[in-house]
């Protein structure tokens, strides 16, 4: 299907390209870093710490990115977020001191929290229309994830610290392929009306039901997904496993992914608040298999759920904002979803999560998201839907 897409269009493939190179550097950090910091010798919640630093800063920096993006050139502005990523992260290898790591994480992550939603919104923007589907897309990076990950252990040799270069390197690619991406002349730029700011404009945003529903769920996947994302492998390598060992789970979560994206445009113009509900109820399974998984095939089985917990609600998130925002804030949306997702509840799920998984033990951390998704995710919303559906047969 996607080699079929790309003999049709084939001004369509540097955003295939985007999407390879921007997971590949993706997979270095979110697999590796927090394994980084324990081999210098970091605890728990120092490493806890260092985690949050990236949601942190993203707080602040994601709607200012889609601000700036959406009133001037979308491009330029990825470029400039991808470029600063790549720099960065080659400045943080040049030292492993505390104090030297929160000052260059801060500035790696003003910059490297932007480049998927902006990429997103650049992408959704210019295909809608046309044949191509997001889910086509998307699913390279996926593949490129997985891929990455299969072999990260032989390409870093022993030698962890090279995550900062590959990352650098992925980034820089990234930024290549955005410098020849098509820009889509037939349609009109929008400009925001001229008697409201920016902040007035998101203000009057957040007035969408719809919008407000998927920023509230991605909050609490958002902390739960941090804590996963960012402890799993310390899980991995507390039941023996070496590095490569942790660059597989990563292989198995991504190609999980490819099934749920050849199959979700089928599904998602049919009750998407479902689709929410039931990545929910895989993703509470897929944490309590980590809290009583102790061998490294049971972890992972629970990488296996990585497209039915995961990808169906981020890619029905990003295809809801997208489809609810009015056009002149296409960037915005997403970049405040990315504010509140891996911002807001990033933040709360690896400082809170590591903090607590001090005291308590990351494995008892899985148990307790477990429960906090299945009741907030899946109960609640099936009980509100239950009871609207008992009013309007009563009336």
């Amino acid at each position: 299907m996607i080699l079929k897409q790309l003999s049709i269009d084939r001004e369509i493939i540097p955003f295939f390209l985007y999407y390879v190179f921007c997971f590949m550097s993706v997979a270095f950090i979110f697999t590796f870093v927090n394994i980084y910091f324990y081999q210098i010798g970091f605890s728990i919640s120092q490493i806890g710490l260092l985690t949050a630093l990236g949601p942190m800063i993203s707080i602040a920096t994601q709607p200012l990115w889609g601000i700036i993006s959406d009133k001037t050139n979308k491009h330029v502005v990825l470029m400039l977020v991808l470029i600063g990523s790549a720099i960065m992260s080659l400045v943080i290898s040049l030292g492993t001191s505390f104090i030297f790591l929160i000052i260059t994480l801060v500035l790696y992550w003003a910059f490297a929290t932007s480049p998927m939603p902006l990429g997103d919104a650049i992408t959704l923007e210019y295909i809608e229309g046309k044949s191509v589907k997001y889910s086509s897309i998307r699913v390279v990076g996926a593949v490129s994830f997985g891929g990455i990950s299969a072999v990260s252990g032989l390409l870093l040799g022993g030698d962890i610290s090279r995550i900062f270069y590959y990352n650098a390197l992925f980034l820089l690619l990234t930024a290549l392929v955005v410098f020849f991406m098509p820009r889509d002349k037939n349609k009109v730029r929008i400009k925001p009306p001229k008697e409201k700011s920016g902040f007035s404009q998101i203000a009057e945003l957040l007035k969408n039901k719809v919008i407000m529903y998927v920023y509230l769920s991605s909050f609490v996947y958002g902390l739960s997904m941090a804590f996963l994302f960012n402890f799993i492998g310390l899980r991995l390598t507390e039941i023996g496993a070496h590095e490569g060992q942790v660059g597989i789970a990563g292989f198995v979560a991504a190609f999980s992914e490819i099934p749920t994206f050849i199959i979700i445009e089928r599904f998602v113009k049919r009750k998407p608040e479902y689709l929410l509900m039931f990545s929910s109820f895989f993703l509470s399974l897929r944490m309590f298999i980590l809290f009583i998984g102790d061998t490294i095939a049971l972890i992972y089985f629970s990488q296996v759920l990585q497209g039915l917990s995961f990808i169906i609600h981020l890619y029905i998130c990003i295809v809801l904002l997208h489809k609810h925002s009015p056009p002149h804030l296409k960037s915005t949306v997403q970049t405040i979803h990315a504010m509140i997702r891996m911002g807001i509840g990033a933040l709360l799920g690896g400082l809170g999560g590591g903090v607590l998984a001090q005291y308590i033990g990351i494995q008892n951390v899985f148990l307790i998201l477990s429960i906090f998704v299945f009741a907030t995710c899946f109960v609640f919303p099936g009980v509100l839907i239950a009871s609207h559906k008992i009013k309007n047969n009563t009336n």
